[in-house]
């Protein structure tokens, strides 16, 4: 996970590892700053919060939060957020920092107020099957939640309201981005195929089979993109898709 203020030398990248500990390093140089001891081995996920205050880990039944700016080496979370029944396999943040997501195994999808004293669950979503990855959209309306049965979930977290995405049925979507403009959704299948839909107009592109096995992805503004609008051309839309 890297998180960055705007200049270079203040670029934070944080990693985990199964030797119970998360470390934080100075991106452009390489440098190793400080860790802290994780209670468990694994970590499925890490984000930073938009004030760089807080990092997020994601691990089994709980979301862990660790203080950025402490000096103390080794030092343990600050937070925990719990009553997540398996695995927790995605977290992200609000723009503003005013809640978090997640997104688990145990078919569920949640929205955390993290403003709130209380650290218990506001909203939860039923994907009736396990989540494998989960995006908020630009507009922070939105949350992109795919699933292994195979199904793009759209909430609209204001609304309450959902529609889906079926890509390949009974293949397992194993990640899920949308580009900084909003308009495309990318996501990559357990058969090797990343699939890329046009969320503001309504139309999918041919699949782009990846001759692998890709397990996340990421997007970026196509070239000559302005920010104010995606393009409708499917020429223009891969132009922003890279995988990992």
């Amino acid at each position: 996970m890297v998180s960055d203020a705007g200049r270079t030398e203040s670029i934070i990248l944080a990693t985990a590892s199964y030797d119970y500990s998360i470390r934080l390093w100075q991106a452009h140089k390489a440098t190793y700053l400080r860790h802290f001891q994780h209670p468990e081995f694994q970590v499925n996920a890490l984000c930073i919060t938009p004030d760089r205050q807080l990092l997020a880990a994601a691990g089994f039944q709980h979301i862990r939060m660790y203080d950025i700016l402490s000096t103390v080496q080794g030092s343990g979370p600050v937070l925990n957020y719990e009553g997540i029944q398996k695995n927790v396999t995605a977290v992200g943040f609000h723009q503003d920092g005013k809640w978090m997501y997640s997104g688990g195994e145990d078919n569920s999808a949640r929205i955390w107020d993290t403003r709130s004293r209380n650290l218990q669950c506001q909203r939860t979503y039923n994907s009736h099957n396990p989540v494998t990855s989960a995006v908020l959209s630009p507009n922070q309306q939105e949350l992109i939640i795919a699933d292994q049965a195979g199904t793009i979930h759209l909430w609209d977290v204001r609304t309450n309201q959902s529609f889906q995405l079926t890509p390949e049925p009974d293949s397992m979507v194993h990640h899920v981005d949308i580009d900084p403009t909003g308009t495309l959704l990318a996501a990559v299948t357990y058969k090797g195929n990343c699939y890329l839909y046009n969320v503001r107009e309504g139309f999918s592109v041919s699949p782009i089979d990846t001759g692998a096995d890709p397990q996340q992805l990421s997007t970026s503004p196509p070239r000559g993109a302005n920010g104010g609008g995606g393009s409708s051309q499917p020429s223009k839309a891969t132009e922003g898709l890279s995988t990992l």
